[in-house]
């Protein structure tokens, strides 16, 4: 018996070590297509020195990234972008479930609105920038509009894409048991929708963020898109790139968040 313990405590201190190997070379493969990108970045510089004034260097970029650790200025405007970032993310998420859920459960109302919806979702933000900025002005308002525009296209159609996946005979099923409407929502809809509200809501922080930082390069009083027209207005093109990185860093976490708080949530399933 105690053999037996022994065999099972050691079979499960190898499988924790093979799952930590299997991370440890996720990790490693993951910083490789970066580290291949810097190197042949790093070469075309060498051979072509001129296109060091179109792409920088990897060194004068990353020297930019620390010397922006600790500028004020930067944080300043970085703030100004997740400010308004966080606010049509959540502006756009509440309101593109409830509008989502709601429509899909009225045929009749679906098929009346989908032309104007499908219409609306396929005009360029960056064209409508320049409407919300003139009737909401510079400061955070106008930022939120657009990002809030992109937002809650995103959950509408994922919600609507959700609840139609709901399977047929499980419907059927609630109304031969006469659950109630409310009943039906919380018990089948729901849950089955879960997965495709948590997806739409993982693409809509990025899409929030593509929205503001577009609203912020048309006009905007501070922000990262901001920034990105003073340094491009400048040649410094180190500035440029390295603006960008902190975009897609802070893009990157807040999605790999999303993930796991996904996975922790779903995990009944």
């Amino acid at each position: 018996m105690i053999s037996q313990k022994q065999s099972m405590v050691s079979e499960a201190d190898s499988a924790r070590a093979g799952w930590r190997r299997e991370d440890w070379t996720q990790v490693i493969e993951r910083f490789i297509p970066g580290i291949v990108f810097v190197t042949l970045w790093w070469i075309a510089i060498r051979f072509n020195p001129s296109l060091s004034f179109y792409l920088s260097t990897p060194g004068d970029v990353a020297t930019f990234l620390g010397e922006s650790v600790s500028d004020s200025e930067f944080w300043r405007n970085v703030s100004s972008t997740m400010q308004a970032t966080f606010i049509s993310f959540f502006i756009g998420s509440v309101l593109g479930i409830a509008a989502g859920i709601s429509v899909s459960l009225s045929p009749r109302v679906e098929a009346a609105i989908e032309p104007y919806a499908s219409a609306l979702n396929s005009l360029p933000r960056i064209a409508l920038a320049p409407v919300f900025i003139a009737f909401l002005g510079l400061g955070t308002a106008g930022k939120v509009a657009v990002g809030v525009s992109l937002v809650f296209f995103v959950l509408y159609y994922n919600c609507r894409a959700g609840v139609k996946s709901v399977d047929p005979d499980w419907s059927m099923l609630a109304r031969t048991l006469n659950f109630s409407k409310r009943k039906t929502f919380f018990s089948l809809l729901l849950p089955v929708t879960w997965p495709s509200i948590f997806s739409g809501l993982r693409l809509a922080f990025t899409y929030a963020l593509l929205g503001v930082v577009s609203s912020e390069i048309v006009a905007a009083r501070a922000g990262m898109g901001q920034l990105i027209m003073l340094y491009s207005a400048q040649f410094r093109m180190d500035a440029v790139y390295g603006t960008l990185i902190w975009m897609g860093v802070i893009s990157g976490g807040v999605y790999w968040i999303a993930g796991r708080v996904e996975k922790r949530i779903m995990s009944w399933k």
